[in-house]
């Protein structure tokens, strides 16, 4: 019974895991497939990362494949917004989501987020 128990958690362990790694295949996917903002996004952009104190600021990307706007990256997050919102938000709906966005860098929520993800995996 106990090597039942075992191998079945075992194997949520690999199929979490795999899950992870595929999240994370998709997410660079988009990194390498996404095209920089325009050079005024990116300012606003390095204004509002010198708001709240970030050593760097990250790269604007634009995205034809995503949703919604996200952070993707761990040591060098960059910003990704899908076109369609470049193309129709205001310029304070734009500095909104840069500065939501912003906030999850400054909080390295990439990086606990991946590490919350492999403790559920392995727990």
């Amino acid at each position: 019974m106990f090597v039942w128990l075992m191998l079945c958690w075992i194997a949520g362990s690999v199929l979490l895991l795999a899950r992870l790694f595929i999240q994370m295949k998709k997410a660079h996917n988009f990194l390498r497939t996404a095209c920089a903002a325009s050079r005024a996004t990116q300012q606003v952009c390095e204004e509002l990362a010198a708001t709240l104190e970030l050593r760097q600021s990250p790269r604007v990307l634009i995205s034809t494949t995503i949703d919604g706007p996200c952070t993707a990256g761990l040591f060098h997050p960059s910003l990704l917004i899908p076109q369609s919102w470049q193309e129709s938000l205001s310029e304070q709906e734009c500095r909104a989501v840069l500065m939501h966005e912003l906030s999850h860098i400054a909080g390295r929520d990439s990086i606990w987020d991946l590490l919350s993800r492999i403790v559920t995996a392995i727990w």
